[in-house]
């Protein structure tokens, strides 16, 4: 299997024509640096990705045969070209540069999605709640970086990062929040904030694929989704995360341990 980009594999990607283990064997390549493939995303450029975008962004849908997990990876690639905008807050990781950063930001997104219940579906006659899944980039000792869907209640190094994803079953207001011995309100990056649409999307800064950095904890650590129907007040959101709970709302999270860094 031909696991390197190249235009007949583009193709295919873009229009929803690789299957589930083609896309994780694609994922799983892209989650390493490959000179080959970041060659060929620079030969695209971002223009190329521009009808795609423009559907997801106006919320109309991606074009007939890309589906919305391929959608947001070619997303992120468009994001990851563009030039690196500042810092959020101290504690994001920054935004992913380069065609390298380009290539993580696309597996992290295959990882994510693949396999998750497509918006819309009820089950057993319920809706469907928002939801919080999350990347974790671990550092290797020899300094290379793998990507991995978070275990829950797993040990990760201070030097680990964690990209985040989020699925909005409705337009609702966000907020996500970070709960250990200490509670901080870390998304939205600015107040105030803003209702976001129906979707699964990355949680991004500027349009940009952020990470969030691990280093300065330690010990047991909740990242908690918070969604509302209305707007919140910061001191409402952090209470929110930090209890888990929201009267009339809806709390996602997800669960691990940070260690030293070796």
């Amino acid at each position: 299997m031909n696991v390197h980009l190249d235009p007949d594999s583009w193709s295919k990607l873009l229009r929803g024509q690789l299957g589930p283990a083609e896309r994780t064997a694609v994922a799983g390549h892209l989650a390493e640096p490959c000179a080959q493939c970041e060659a060929f995303l620079e030969a695209q450029g971002p223009d190329a990705l521009d009808a795609v975008l423009d559907a997801v962004t106006l919320g109309a849908g991606a074009p007939p045969g890309v589906t919305q997990l391929e959608a947001e990876a070619a997303g992120a690639v468009e994001a990851a070209l563009a030039p690196p905008r500042p810092r959020a807050r101290r504690r994001w990781a920054g935004a992913l540069s380069g065609f390298a950063a380009g290539c993580m930001a696309t597996a992290a997104l295959f990882l994510a999605l693949v396999g998750a219940p497509a918006l819309g579906l009820r089950d057993k006659g319920h809706a469907p709640m928002p939801s919080l899944s999350a990347i974790v980039a671990v550092k290797s000792t020899d300094g290379s970086t793998q990507l991995r869907p978070l275990e829950s209640g797993h040990a990760y190094r201070q030097s680990d990062e964690v990209f985040l994803t989020y699925q909005l079953p409705t337009e609702s207001w966000v907020y996500l929040g970070r709960a250990g011995e200490t509670t901080e309100l870390f998304y939205p990056p600015s107040d105030p904030a803003a209702a976001e649409p129906e979707g699964v999307r990355p949680v991004m800064v500027d349009g940009v694929v952020h990470a969030y950095a691990l280093s300065d904890l330690s010990g047991p650590q909740h990242l908690v989704l918070v969604t509302s129907k209305v707007p919140l007040t910061r001191e409402q959101a952090l209470q929110a995360v930090a209890t888990r709970r929201l009267e009339g709302g809806s709390v996602s999270a997800v669960f691990l341990k940070v260690e030293p860094s070796r």
